[in-house]
């Protein structure tokens, strides 16, 4: 069973038709297998949720019951993640706050694997980013070719 956290740029890209990563987001939703155990931590979760309005209910409702049905949403953000987030945003200016809680968040749960279409990601120790399609970006790897050689 892979462990991956999923990472709140490409779930904006897949929720919403107007992004435009739409298309390959699906298109990495298409690769990812059954096995896979999929995380969503609840700050991640949160901002998605603020941008849902922008949906009809029926969509919001889909869109709900898919995350219930394919991910496990984890809310143990503790103080000591938290803490030592904000000790990596502090040292670090390209990250994000929310990217550090992610990744403290991961690391806490010793997951390796994030699906994000942000590249700073590449640049931590310890975890992999996965994504599909290498015209899109030529240093990317390929997700079905990554996976499988695992």
């Amino acid at each position: 069973m892979l462990k991956i956290m999923v990472n709140y740029d490409f779930l904006e890209a897949l929720i919403f038709e107007d992004h435009q990563k739409h298309e390959t987001a699906n298109k990495i939703v298409n690769a990812i297998q059954k096995n896979y155990y999929l995380y969503i931590p609840s700050h991640v979760l949160f901002n998605i949720m603020e941008n849902l309005g922008k949906y009809d209910y029926d969509t919001n409702i889909k869109f709900l019951e898919n995350i219930h049905m394919t991910t496990r949403i984890d809310y143990q953000i503790n103080k000591q993640i938290f803490q030592s987030a904000y000790e990596l945003f502090k040292s670090n200016d390209s990250l994000s706050f929310l990217d550090c809680i992610t990744i403290k968040y991961m690391k806490s749960k010793e997951i390796k694997h994030i699906i994000s279409f942000n590249e700073q990601f590449d640049q931590i120790k310890g975890i992999k980013r996965l994504y599909k399609l290498d015209e899109y970006n030529s240093k990317q790897l390929n997700f079905n070719n990554y996976l499988k050689s695992k």
